[in-house]
């Protein structure tokens, strides 16, 4: 928990000109820490540990603030000894509940256990992809119970229901546990499942506080690794923000990256793991799409020698991020007007999934109008839309990609098909291998632009830039020969020191009802 950092920012910025505001903070990060005490203090002893692990965490964080302010205001320390106080009560009344707390706390990464739970924190279905080859093979190693944790997004509104994600889940078989109940508005209590381990992929805004990695990583090993492949050139917020900091492992796709990383967390060097992208182990383990088991994504009338593009823009619209690539409210209007006049190709309408939200927020389209626009193309007979994960069944299949997003720039590549990027001004620089990458796609900047891409590149085949973008793959991208899920497991396996059989164990559906806090 980063409190002592959060109360420093605050004191320096306001001590002494708002004493009263910094009593506030301060007293309000605490009484929603000893609310959330209290309500946990029935459940089981191990629960306890961990709330014991965070008291004691609190209460020292607690000592060093008072140390670091001093004198500089009675008020304020007298306040932060009160609190303090409370901390110290609560801490020993656990401690009558169980006497023997830190001789268990360490037997909980010390000792064997029957089964190791890992936990996959999930809170946009179109993120599960960088996490399905890694969970793939925790799920199939008798050591771990490997869990998907479905949680709505709490930053932004989604494109897809929360019941449309839990349905993903299920219909794939995937071991999951809905992480919030709307029917009673209450949210998944992470640390009854007693995790030995918890994979992240986003930043902490989108989370519920209490699933937040900063929160998590005081009780149990969190494990990060982006969403998608990190190109922007925006070092500090990549690769050097607070969940980042919290991490106990960030695992990483590329050497390039993994210096980067390494920049910015030197007295932890076995934190950083060069892992490579999981995403991609799509196309290292899926079968040929030539397989006669495979079953096409298209729709069924799409005749086989038909070319299919997908459109991919990102959500960046207008000024409502300081990175600005998307070219959606510009485009938009023509792109729908063309496919209709192009009857000779299969078009895919794959947006970001934060593109509706941007649209709304930028009044650019209402979500009505977005869903709208989505309906015009899906009804189309030559158009369609995709917005959840396992999209690389439509890579694999595609002729071409038309682009404005960012991780795409890469996620594509080895598909080794042409790349369309749809430049805009004053978008902002990439990094030194995104740049590098660019140079191997066509640009447009314009729409006619797109109409000469798709007519000269992807109908006549004129691709001038195939063997500049096979050689691009040999030389920034790293594909462990097991694969980049295979690999994070067995660097978890070899950290946790697992080198025997043990029996596997489930954690059920039927517990939701019991460890829903």
């Amino acid at each position: 928990m980063q409190f002592r950092n959060f109360v420093l920012a605050i004191a320096k910025k306001y001590l002494p000109s708002k004493v009263k505001f910094v009593i506030k903070s301060i007293y309000c990060q605490f009484k929603q820490f000893l609310s959330y005490i209290s309500r946990q203090l029935p459940l089981s002893k191990k629960k306890n540990l961990n709330l014991i692990y965070q008291l004691q965490s609190i209460v020292n964080t607690q000592q060093q603030l008072i140390n670091s302010i001093g004198t500089r205001t009675s008020i304020l320390e007298t306040q932060a000894k009160q609190d303090t106080d409370q901390l110290i009560n609560l801490h020993n009344m656990i401690w009558q509940q169980t006497p023997s707390h830190i001789e268990l706390m360490k037997s909980m990464f010390t000792e064997k256990t029957s089964c190791y739970n890992v936990l996959f924190v999930i809170v946009d279905i179109s993120l599960w992809d960088v996490f399905s080859s890694i969970y793939t093979a925790f799920a199939n190693d008798p050591h771990f119970n490997a869990v998907a944790i479905v949680s709505p997004r709490v930053d932004i509104s989604m494109s897809v229901s929360y019941e449309e994600m839990l349905h993903f889940f299920k219909d794939r078989n995937i071991n999951y546990l809905p992480g919030y109940s709307p029917e009673n508005d209450r949210w998944l209590d992470l640390t009854a499942l007693t995790p030995h381990l918890i994979f992240y992929t986003v930043g902490s805004g989108a989370y519920w506080p209490e699933h937040k990695i900063e929160y998590m990583s005081a009780i149990t090993r969190t494990c990060y690794l982006p969403y998608g492949f990190l190109l922007v050139d925006k070092e500090s917020f990549q690769y050097n923000a607070t969940f980042h900091k919290a991490a106990w492992r960030i695992f990483c796709e590329t050497s390039f990256h993994q210096q980067k990383y390494q920049k910015y967390h030197r007295n932890k060097p076995n934190k950083i793991v060069l892992s490579g992208y999981p995403k991609f182990d799509y196309y290292q383990q899926n079968p040929s799409t030539s397989c006669a088991n495979f079953i096409s994504p298209w729709k069924k009338a799409t005749p086989t020698t038909r070319k299919k593009i997908i459109w991919a823009p990102h959500w960046t619209v207008a000024d409502i991020s300081p990175i600005t690539c998307s070219n959606f409210e510009t485009y938009y209007n023509e792109f729908l007007q063309y496919i209709k006049k192009s009857q000779n190709i299969q078009w895919l309408f794959k947006p970001h999934p934060n593109l509706m939200w941007a649209c709304e927020h930028k009044d650019i389209l209402t979500k009505n109008e977005f869903m709208d626009y989505l309906e015009q193309w899906q009804n189309l007979p030559n158009g369609q839309v995709y917005q959840l994960a396992h999209y690389f069944d439509y890579f694999m299949t595609s002729d071409a990609l038309i682009l404005d997003s960012i991780s795409f720039i890469a996620e594509y590549l080895p598909t080794k098909k042409p790349i369309l990027f749809l430049e805009k001004p004053g978008r902002p620089t990439f990094n030194a291998v995104a740049e590098k990458l660019l140079d191997t796609f066509y640009k447009a900047f314009c729409f006619q632009d797109i109409i000469d891409f798709v007519e000269q590149v992807v109908i006549n085949g004129k691709d001038l830039l195939y063997e500049k973008r096979i050689q691009c793959l040999k030389d920034y991208f790293y594909f462990p020969q097991e694969g980049a899920g295979v690999k994070i497991l067995n660097h978890i396996k070899h950290e946790f020191n697992i080198n025997s059989d043990q029996p596997y164990k489930n954690i059920t559906q039927e517990q939701t009802d019991d460890i829903i806090a």
